[in-house]
């Protein structure tokens, strides 16, 4: 048991190359990156690599501080931590491609992935499943000006105690995505996703997904004003706005999207809007949806 940083590995300033390596139950009770740990400019590049059953404080899986790694075919599965059960971004933009998150699960933020103070990491073609928190952000949770681009990614059964089941996105932190599917993710709030902020999407699918209150697909508030392009909600559900809730004046732009069978135990099957929020939306298609 390693009470400090980096319980499998600590990478200093250094940028070692790694390929089929499995990292397995290391510990860091009261440090960061439990299977790995790696800080100021150290951009390792990882290959085949398994982080499984790890913990730590923060980034059971993985802790990144001013470094920016490459994971490429890499699974983080089981690992747990106060924020990013999988992997925690401070300052850190890693690029990763195909590499899969499943069962991790955090005490407060990103079951899945933190990203925090201006982390921006680039995804392509990633799987974010059963990840857990218990407060935002069961897949992601993007916060302090993190703002992540993601293409082709799946995010299915995540969840969140409180709010943003799939993905949390608050303080100036606006995400790009495009062709990336949101699936049966579930909340109190914002079952696929929940926006503090203001995100682009385009041709993204929210199949599915629940809130136990507000927005089954996506919930925006506080100002924010996401712009959608091409994108579909399809049997969502929550007890008030099944597909999207807009509110305190949050005006999300959409333009050839789709609500489809999306249903409310209160107002807005397909989508509400209260308290000044006031939506644009062109060649939109709603059919089918129901409140009860």
């Amino acid at each position: 048991t390693v009470i400090s940083d980096g319980g499998g590995m600590y990478n200093y300033f250094s940028s070692p190359s790694l390929t089929d390596c499995t990292f397995i139950d290391n510990i860091c009770k009261n440090g960061d990156g439990g299977g790995m740990y790696n800080y100021n400019n150290s951009n390792t590049t990882l290959t085949d690599c398994t982080f499984t059953g790890n913990t730590a404080s923060v980034g059971g899986g993985m802790h990144n501080e001013y470094s920016s790694p490459t994971l490429t075919d890499c699974t983080l599965t089981g690992n747990t931590a106060y924020a990013g059960g999988g992997m925690r971004n401070y300052e850190s933009s890693p690029t990763l491609t195909n590499c899969t998150f499943t069962d991790n699960s955090a005490d407060y933020g990103g079951g899945g992935m933190h990203n925090y103070y201006d982390s921006n990491p680039t995804l392509t073609g990633c799987t974010f499943e059963g990840n857990s928190a218990a407060w935002h952000g069961g897949g992601m949770y993007n916060v302090d000006n993190s703002s992540p681009t993601l293409s082709d990614c799946m995010f299915a059964g995540n969840s969140s105690s409180d709010q943003g089941g799939g993905m949390y996105n608050d303080d100036s932190s606006s995400p790009v995505l495009a062709n990336c599917t949101f699936t049966n993710n579930s909340a109190s709030d914002g079952g696929g996703m929940l926006n503090y902020s203001s995100p682009t999407l385009e041709n993204c699918t929210f199949e599915g997904n629940s809130a136990e209150d507000y927005g089954g697909g996506m919930y925006n508030s506080s100002s924010s004003s996401p712009t959608l392009t091409g994108c579909v909600f399809t049997g969502n559900s929550a007890d008030d706005g099944g597909g999207m809730y807009n509110t305190n004046e949050s005006s999300p732009t959409l333009e050839n999207c789709a609500f489809t069978g999306n249903s409310a135990g209160t107002p807005g099957g397909g989508m509400d809007n209260p308290n000044g929020s006031s939506p644009t939306l062109t060649d939109p298609t709603l059919r089918e949806n129901s409140p009860s």
